[in-house]
């Protein structure tokens, strides 16, 4: 190697059989060599330790022994932390390693792409995909860990929290109901009605909620955000208003917008009657000074 005749012993695979290579060397008589097998001979040590020097080289290092001690905290978290839901997050670089342990130095056991959806619960900058196994087979390297931000490591965000679209269930003219299948109440919902001002409110528990303020036959635009200036948001749910015709003081107080008579809302499933004029609260204006109070 490097210009030096270096001499080391070498072998050679006689039945390559197991390998789908057949038979590679057969035993022949023994006969005098000559001066080009001789030259032969010389200079076969030389070509197998160059081989053996690159096999050498290619050979990937291994790894460092992950110290399963040193990862109680995600192994065996708080109460609080291993009994929390399970959330959605969206993968936003090219590729992520899945590891077996919450560390870099644990071995891979799979790889996610961008676009793709995990599922799982967050450990102090992990998502453990396999909340449901027992801290035994979590600390035997059975779970699948995936980095959530990579940020000391110079690669930034890996993985970004999935928030919920909006479903509207069923459209006013001055409001809007939304239904849900999980628990929002972290979130706020961002408003933005093609006619007047954007606002936001923060969710409700339960799994409904009514969203008021806005205008008749109006184009509006709804999303959850996790934090109501920074983020992260959703996306977009577009949807529009219900067209109302005016209402008109000669109508009386007998009927509601939509001509029907007094004594169930129109706009929700709340009962209602009409009250006095001149008087607003939180509830569903009607016009002219006359609302809607539940009852």
């Amino acid at each position: 190697m490097d210009g030096q005749d270096t001499e080391c012993d070498g072998y050679m695979l006689v039945d390559g059989t197991s390998l789908g290579l057949g038979v590679l060397l057969e035993r022949v008589e023994r006969v005098q060599t000559t001066a080009v097998q001789a030259t032969r001979a010389k200079a076969a040590p030389k070509a197998t330790a160059a081989t053996a020097a690159k096999a050498t080289a290619a050979k990937p290092k291994a790894r460092h022994k992950v110290d399963v001690d040193q990862l109680s905290k995600w192994i065996k978290p708080a109460p609080t932390v291993s009994m929390a839901p399970t959330r959605r997050y969206d993968v936003v670089v090219s590729n992520v390693m899945v590891r077996s342990l919450p560390s870099t130095a644990a071995s891979a056991v799979g790889v996610v792409k961008m676009g793709e959806v995990l599922e799982g619960q967050v450990r102090e900058g992990w998502l453990l995909m396999d909340s449901e196994l027992s801290v035994e087979r979590l600390e035997k390297g059975d779970g699948r860990w995936v980095l959530m931000d990579g940020k000391e490591l110079g690669l930034g965000q890996l993985l970004r929290l999935q928030l919920p679209v909006p479903s509207v269930t069923k459209t006013f003219a001055h409001a809007l109901q939304l239904s849900f299948d999980q628990d929002v109440s972290k979130y706020h919902l961002q408003v933005e009605p093609e006619i007047g001002d954007s606002f936001h409110v923060r969710c409700p528990e339960g799994k409904s909620m009514l969203v008021h303020g806005l205008h008749a036959d109006c184009h509006v635009r709804l999303r959850f955000a996790l934090n109501k200036d920074e983020g992260p948001f959703g996306e977009w749910e577009a949807v529009e208003t219900t067209f109302v015709a005016a209402w008109e003081e000669a109508d009386g107080p007998c009927v509601d917008l939509l001509g029907n008579p007094r004594g169930s809302c129109k706009q929700c499933s709340c009962k209602c009657f009409a009250t006095w004029r001149k008087h607003m609260d939180w509830s569903i204006s009607v016009g002219h000074g006359f609302l809607f109070q539940l009852t």
